[in-house]
C-alpha cells in the first residue's frame, strides 16, 4: 500500500483488484472510489470485503510499530538519564 503525497492511499496490491483510492471522509471513516464506474455490486462487495479483512492485518502491523517506537524513545531517554547522572556524578569529584 503506498501512501501519496496527499496522504490518499493506492492499495490495489491488498486487494488485487483495479486500483483503488481510499481518503479520510469528514466523519473520519474511508469512503472506496474506483476508476471503473460500471463494477457490479457483487464485485464490489468483493472489494470491500477484502479491503475489510486487510485491516486488522494494518492495525497489528501498526500496533506493532508503535511498539518499536516507543521502545525506541525508552532506550533514548534511558540513555540520557544515565549520561546526565554519569556527568553528575563526576561534577561531584
Amino acid at each position: 500500500m503506498a501512501l501519496d503525497t496527499d496522504n490518499t492511499q493506492t492499495d490495489s496490491a491488498v486487494t488485487g483488484a483495479a486500483p483503488t483510492i481510499t481518503r479520510p471522509s469528514p466523519k473520519g471513516a474511508t469512503i472506496m472510489q474506483t476508476n471503473a464506474r460500471d463494477m457490479s455490486r457483487e464485485e464490489r462487495r468483493a472489494l470491500l470485503e477484502r479491503r475489510r479483512s486487510a485491516v486488522p492485518h494494518q492495525l497489528r502491523r501498526l500496533a506493532i510499530e508503535l511498539t518499536d517506537l516507543d521502545r525506541q524513545l525508552d532506550d533514548i531517554e534511558q540513555s540520557e538519564a544515565e549520561a546526565s547522572a554519569l556527568q553528575g556524578h563526576t561534577n561531584d569529584q
